[in-house]
């Protein structure tokens, strides 16, 4: 079904072959950037997007609680059922695990199924929809993160977290590896396995270190200054093959 829908597009939207394969294209991670030349087949250049990494102080590993903290609407596309799955395993296993859910919530029969089951959890929040200076006091007050939503584009929340000092745990999916470097410690695919490798982490402060270190790397990618630079130099370039 996709082909003709995909045909009467690039007719309306007069797309060019050609014109793609000459143009210098812009992608936000690796993952996009394998689509797009696996579908358009040339390389586009990788610009990660900036996030405002001003708001965050560096909070002592040791005064931030053992919970969790996840960001985004309350929607199935974010896993949130699984994330409290996840969660559930946790908090039977180290009674301080706790989840703070941040983002808005619609008036949808999924939202509502989910606030039945944060009822009967007393180590679960639905926060709703908060301030700037709400969400960057959650994420410094805690350690760990859990982001549901797989196959991200690039995955803004989880670069937050990473600003943030947070050590999150995301789907083995999507840009958003990019982000946390391929590392395998906190990478899931399903709710055990997400399940196995937090308690890894949890119960080693050695791991700890060491992933923290590898996302204080990771996060100067994703600095205002770097993207700015990033764009004047590839306009700087376009500009001087016209001339």
């Amino acid at each position: 079904m996709y082909r003709p829908y995909d045909a009467v597009c690039r007719l309306l939207a007069g797309y060019s072959p050609q014109r793609i394969s000459e143009d210098r294209l812009l992608v936000n991670s690796q993952w996009t950037a394998d689509i797009v030349e696996r579908i358009y087949d040339t390389s586009p250049d990788i610009v990660y997007p900036p996030i405002n990494d001003q708001d965050f102080t560096d909070t002592e590993w040791e005064q931030r609680e053992e919970g969790f903290v996840t960001i985004g609407r309350i929607c199935p596309g974010k896993q949130v059922s699984r994330t409290i799955e996840i969660v559930d395993e946790l908090h039977e296993w180290n009674d301080d695990v706790h989840l703070h859910l941040i983002g808005p919530v619609r008036n949808t029969s999924y939202a509502d199924d989910i606030k039945r089951k944060v009822q009967s959890r007393e180590y679960i929040y639905i926060e709703g929809e908060c301030s700037r200076e709400e969400l960057v006091d959650a994420i410094q007050q805690h350690k760990y993160g859990i982001h549901g939503k797989e196959f991200e584009h690039f995955g803004m929340v989880v670069a937050e977290m990473v600003a943030g000092g947070v050590i999150p745990f995301v789907p083995n999916s999507g840009g958003q590896i990019d982000i946390v470097k391929n590392d395998e410690r906190v990478l899931y695919r399903e709710v055990s396995s997400a399940v196995e490798k937090i308690k890894t982490v949890m119960e080693s402060p050695d791991e700890q270190d060491s992933i923290r270190q590898l996302l204080r790397e990771s996060s100067t990618r994703y600095t205002r200054e770097r993207f700015q630079q990033q764009i004047r130099s590839l306009v700087t370039e376009e500009l001087s093959q016209t001339e």
